[in-house]
């Protein structure tokens, strides 16, 4: 019988038939294209997309379960794939506080005692807890001078502190290791699937997709695509035709944003391939050509930009769709400002209080009305007025700047530099998590820019910023990592610590 291969990330291979992988290919089409099609309940979509979701988790556990050769599968594994998978649960203490928060901020004694610690005194590690621990500081300083309420400081100070311990715990519980930056995407992605079932928040129930099982789908469907990426031009075309599949999924669900991410991921994934077969091995990058791959970068938004404009003005992506477009097309700027007006409320708090800010949760009716007068003055009123006087920011990096001042953004400006630092060295070394980590450091971007900070996202980036920090060490150490060259090769970059 003709077999087909698929190779994990550190060379371990699997083999299963040409059969069963068109079945796989057929399950996943199949349930892609019952959720698109129609007006369909969300349990019958789901229902749908089982048989293809259940034989892509036997694909993925028996491949986690050999991620790294010679190394049993402990508790550290499990609780990896259990703390984020507990993201349902959810009590109301001052604010929102949810279960990986108790749960990591429980493993961090455990973990110093395991000598997991050594985690931290890394470079990367280090200077971002030092810049969060800035950010603290500067965000109870503004409280202080601005006389924030005890309801506003204490949720804008456990915010950051809870944030710093998740970093830590989930450095020291990771520990850079490609298992279980997998094990910890497949138990978030449960997590946020088990959250839509039982704990739904109101978007959710409005927006099933786009804050419901949209989310954790299209992560299982990278991981299965980041399974299949190697070598092989079968492969790698399949891996692409998934991408742009998901991609294309979204977009119509309505997660334009999401859809961006994963066709930006492609681009870069392409550009990339594209070199290394004229150059035939990986070698560093130079400026000029990263130079060169953001201006593609930037090209194929361009281009998306423009075929979804055309595909949702005449109808095609639906009438919500449409009417969507419409409304936010409307202004000077288009849709390309249309649906992020808030960031010009928070550039305008930010140059009114550029060093110490407004506070935790920062209100002020001025802004709020600022925002209405944007919006009138460029031709967006499709908008009703906030249902509060928050500052509007909609962005992780402008929110910690209105809210703790210039040192709230330190921090924030730091992680994009990672961001940026993880693709360059990504895009001229081997990597085989690629498509995966590609994928979420372009997603760590576009949060930083245009999604708020709070509630489940708090785990969710500081995740994928592990992850990244993570595959900068992968690239830049003497680690034995997997590569994409050779199934059973392994390649190491210096022995420098960052």
């Amino acid at each position: 019988m003709m077999m087909r291969y698929l190779t994990l990330i550190n060379g371990w291979t699997i083999t299963i038939s040409t059969r069963w992988s068109f079945k796989i290919i057929a399950f996943i089409a199949l349930g892609t294209i019952s959720v698109v099609a129609g007006e369909m309940l969300v349990r019958s979509a789901w229902v749908a997309l089982f048989p293809g979701i259940l034989l892509c988790l036997v694909i993925l556990v028996r491949g986690i379960l050999r991620l790294e050769e010679g190394e049993a599968f402990g508790s550290l594994d499990l609780l990896a794939f259990l703390i984020p998978a507990t993201t349902f649960i959810e009590v109301r203490i001052i604010g929102r506080l949810f279960a990986p928060d108790v749960l990591l901020a429980c493993m961090i004694p455990l973990l110093f005692v395991a000598g997991k610690d050594r985690e931290l005194a890394y470079k990367l590690p280090k200077t971002f807890i030092l810049l969060a621990g800035l950010w603290l500081f500067g965000q109870v300083v503004t409280d202080l001078v601005r006389h924030t309420p005890f309801r506003d400081w204490s949720r804008g100070w456990a915010k950051i502190i809870f944030f710093i311990i998740n970093f830590a715990a989930l450095c020291m519980l990771i520990e850079r290791r490609p298992r279980r930056i997998v094990l910890y995407a497949a138990g978030l992605s449960l997590g946020y699937t088990l959250k839509f079932f039982l704990n739904p928040d109101i978007y959710a129930i409005g927006a099933p997709w786009k804050f419901g099982y949209g989310v954790p789908l299209t992560w299982a469907i990278i991981l299965l695509a980041t399974v299949l990426y190697r070598e092989h031009s079968f492969h790698r075309m399949l891996v692409f035709v998934i991408l742009a599949g998901i991609g294309l999924v979204n977009i119509i669900q309505g997660f334009r944003s999401l859809g961006g991410v994963i066709l930006l991921t492609l681009i870069f994934l392409g550009v990339r391939s594209f070199r290394r077969r004229r150059t035939s091995n990986f070698r560093a990058v130079s400026k000029r050509e990263f130079v060169l791959v953001i201006i593609v970068l930037l090209i194929g938004a361009w281009a998306s930009l423009a075929v979804y404009s055309t595909l949702a003005k005449s109808g095609i992506l639906g009438e919500k769709a449409k009417a969507l477009y419409e409304r936010q097309s409307t202004g000077k700027f288009g849709i390309l400002l249309g649906g992020r007006l808030a960031v010009l409320s928070a550039a305008l708090a930010i140059k009114d209080s550029p060093l110490l800010g407004h506070g935790s949760w920062a209100k002020d009716p001025r802004y709020v009305e600022l925002l209405l007068e944007i919006q009138r003055r460029l031709g967006y009123i499709f908008l009703r007025a906030p249902e509060t006087d928050l500052i509007p920011t909609h962005s992780i990096i402008l929110g910690a700047w209105v809210e703790a001042g210039l040192l709230g953004a330190i921090v924030w400006i730091w992680a994009a530099f990672v961001a940026m630092r993880f693709l360059s060295s990504a895009f001229g070394k081997d990597l085989k998590l690629a498509p995966f980590v590609v994928f979420f450091a372009f997603q760590f971007l576009w949060d930083l820019l245009f999604s708020p900070y709070g509630a489940v996202r708090r785990f969710e980036t500081t995740f994928l910023l592990v992850a990244l920090i993570s595959a900068l060490n992968w690239m830049q150490e003497g680690e034995t990592v997997p590569t994409e060259s050779s199934c059973y090769e392994t390649e190491g970059f210096g022995k420098r610590r960052v």
